[in-house]
This record gives C-alpha cells, sequence and structure tokens, in this order.
C-alpha cells in the first residue's frame, strides 16, 4: 500500500469515527430529552385518579337504552332526605368484550336486584363499546341499570381507570367509600355499605 492509499485509509478512518461519535451524541441527547419530555410537568399536573376518601368526579351521560343518568342529582336528592333513604351508588366500568366483566356480571345483577339494607343504586359506564353491544350483553346476560354509552372518555379519564372492570362505591355525600380493581361480587359490595 502506497504513502498516499495509507493516507487516504488513515483520513477516512478518522472521518468515520468521527461520524460515530457524534452520532452517539446526538443519541444521548435524544434520549435525554425524550427522557426530560417524559417526565417533565408529572408533579405538576398530575393525572386525575378518584381515590378513596375523596369527593367523586361527577358522572353523567346517556344510557344505551335512551335513559340519562346524572350523580349530581342523586346527590341533590340525597341531602333533602332522611339520612336513612339517602342513596348509595355504585359506579361499575365495564365492556361487554370483557371477559372479567362477564364474571362479575351475575354479581352485578344479584346487588342490582337485591340490594342490602340500604337504598342503593347501579350505573355502568362502558368503555370503547357500542351501545348495540352493550344492549346485547344485557339482552343476553340479564340486568336492568343504566350503562352510559358514547364518548365516555372524559368519566374514564376523571375517575382515573386504565381497564374494565373497575368498580367504585360512592356514599350519599360523594365521598368514594371503596375503589374495586377486577370482577367485584356481590359480597364485596355488601361488605362496604354500611346501612
Amino acid at each position: 500500500m502506497s504513502d498516499l492509499q495509507a493516507g487516504e485509509e488513515s483520513q477516512r478512518t478518522a472521518t468515520l469515527s468521527g461520524v460515530r461519535l457524534a452520532a452517539l451524541v446526538v443519541g444521548v441527547v435524544l434520549i435525554a430529552f425524550v427522557g426530560l419530555l417524559a417526565t417533565s410537568g408529572r408533579h405538576e399536573n398530575p393525572a386525575p385518579d378518584a381515590a378513596v376518601g375523596e369527593a367523586v368526579p361527577l358522572v353523567s351521560g346517556i344510557s344505551y337504552d335512551d335513559t340519562t343518568f346524572d350523580l349530581e342529582e342523586v346527590l341533590a336528592a340525597n341531602r333533602t332526605v332522611e339520612a336513612s333513604e339517602q342513596e348509595w351508588v355504585v359506579v361499575n366500568f365495564f365492556a361487554s368484550w370483557c371477559i372479567p366483566c362477564q364474571v362479575e356480571h351475575p354479581d352485578l345483577v344479584r346487588f342490582d336486584t337485591e340490594g342490602v339494607a340500604c337504598p342503593t343504586r347501579l350505573v355502568g359506564v362502558s368503555i370503547q363499546d357500542s351501545p348495540e353491544r352493550v344492549e346485547e350483553f344485557f339482552d343476553e346476560r340479564g340486568g336492568d341499570w343504566p350503562v352510559l354509552v358514547g364518548d365516555t372518555n372524559p368519566t374514564i379519564i376523571d375517575f382515573g381507570v386504565t381497564a374494565p372492570p373497575e368498580t367504585f362505591v360512592i356514599t350519599p355525600a360523594g365521598i368514594i367509600g371503596a375503589k374495586f380493581i377486577g370482577p367485584v361480587t356481590y359480597d364485596d359490595l355488601a361488605e362496604v355499605i354500611p346501612c
């Protein structure tokens, strides 16, 4: 190899090493930038998440059978009656395609039918489901409570629901008394509603 060829090869190797180094630096900077974006603002604006002991986010909408439900109206009515007549509300987030939702459904039917010693009301909130699929689900499996359909994403976000089923028990005063992640049973609900 001539001196000229050796010099050119040495220059190519140096240039290639410089390009690799620059690419590595750019990659590290991009990873740091993405990490900064991913974590920035987490403490200033946390995602809403309904927690036990906190005021319940309001729930309202139209059910698959065109009836309406408004939690604010239930809570307002609770303020006008004796404590023994005030309603507890159970909000169940579900989807017709969700296997654990299908598992818990008979217990929810029992809860809706039998209730507990004090007044209760059950309302469902569908997740990524059509009114037709929800209606078909209830026609096949029973149940006669309102299930909100349509754009339920704001309610899902307000409650911090990540996947169905999730169930929240709301006290007559509008406080979240209990939260269940996964299938809920009749006994679970009866146990957390102190009548």
